[in-house]
């Protein structure tokens, strides 16, 4: 048991130096010195597409804001105009009900005048053949 424990502490061992070596060869290497003289640059490389990204991104939308404003304002004068023209119908409307309220008692006026005077003419009509009448019975008593 302890020298199977004790080879695999050597075996260990062995396997912690030979990755530090590893680590200690790659830190020094030629392409390991250039990754980390190139890394930097490559950041502001991200940041100089995202802020493109972000800059398209902001002319899309304010392109659209522009588009929604355009379309808000021929919405507003369409309402306007759509207002408008309700209130020229409610005022035709109320000019049609006067012009209709007028007429109405111009008629019934009329009506009215009518029937007095059919009335009178009745009672004229009435008092003719009554003279009518009385001038044919004067008339047969005379002859």
């Amino acid at each position: 048991m302890r020298f199977a424990r004790r080879k695999e502490e050597k075996t260990s061992a062995a396997r912690i130096q030979r990755n530090i070596r590893a680590w200690i060869n790659r830190k020094n290497a030629n392409w390991t010195k250039l990754y980390k003289g190139i890394k930097p640059l490559i950041q502001p490389n991200r940041v100089e597409q995202e802020l493109k990204t972000t800059k398209h991104e902001l002319d899309k939308m304010t392109e659209a804001k522009n588009q929604l404003e355009v379309n808000n304002k021929s919405l507003e004068d369409e309402i306007k105009t759509t207002k408008s023209q309700l209130d020229s119908a409610f005022k035709d409307r109320e000019r049609l009900q006067e012009t209709k309220n007028s007429l109405e008692g111009e008629l019934n006026d009329t009506k009215e005048k009518l029937a007095f005077e059919r009335s009178s003419a009745m009672a004229r009509n009435t008092k003719q053949e009554a003279l009518i009448s009385e001038l044919n019975a004067k008339l047969s008593t005379e002859t």
